[in-house]
């Protein structure tokens, strides 16, 4: 039993290190400092190397996150609350309409017939937000179901100066969950 448990926080504690990857923080002065970052919730874990201490930042102190090939960045999301309502969120598309992208984990416990709990799972998938370029303040798009008549309301908000594509997501032109193509669109072909 005690090799189990030994061996479970050797496991945890050593995925916990290759967690932390090297990561740019571009803060609101406009710095930019360099080293492993840990993200936990909507809070940023930074530690100039393995051996320095912990440094905590959040939206107030963070502009910008970049990874190698991604970008991150805090947003208001519009109509929420309290701990929900500013998001870490990676940024897809930029652009006169901006597309974001976070994670929404969910924990799946099932019961048996007979009462006993069974093996439980944990499940994720992306949530999208958009914006107007250069906002603070982001739409929740859920899943990204553009057949949806949530979508089709929040799109004749943000996509009313194209009438073009607005017919094209009533008509069905792009797939179910293209939100990628109808943000890429209105970018390349509408308003100024």
């Amino acid at each position: 039993m005690k090799n189990i448990i030994l061996c479970s926080l050797s496991l945890f504690i050593f995925s916990n290190l290759i967690a932390q990857n090297k990561f740019s923080l571009t803060l609101k002065d406009g710095s930019v400092i360099n080293g492993l970052v840990r993200i936990s919730e909507n809070k940023i874990v930074f530690r100039k190397s393995l051996d320095s201490e912990e440094e905590f930042y959040d939206y107030k102190t963070i502009k910008k996150m970049t990874v190698p090939e991604k970008n991150y960045v805090y947003k208001i999301v519009e109509g929420s609350g309290g701990t929900n309502s500013i998001k870490l969120v990676e940024v897809v598309i930029s652009g006169k309409i901006s597309l974001y992208k976070g994670t929404q984990q969910i924990y799946y416990n099932p019961s048996t017939t007979n009462g006993i709990l069974g093996g439980g799972s944990i499940s994720s998938y992306s949530i999208y937000y958009i914006s107007n370029k250069d906002s603070d303040v982001v739409t929740n798009l859920r899943i990204g179901n553009i057949y949806s008549s949530r979508f089709k309301q929040i799109a004749k908000k943000h996509f009313k100066s194209c009438p073009d594509l607005l017919e094209k997501i009533n008509k069905k032109y792009f797939g179910r969950y293209s939100i990628t193509s109808v943000i890429m669109y209105f970018n390349e072909n509408c308003g100024n």
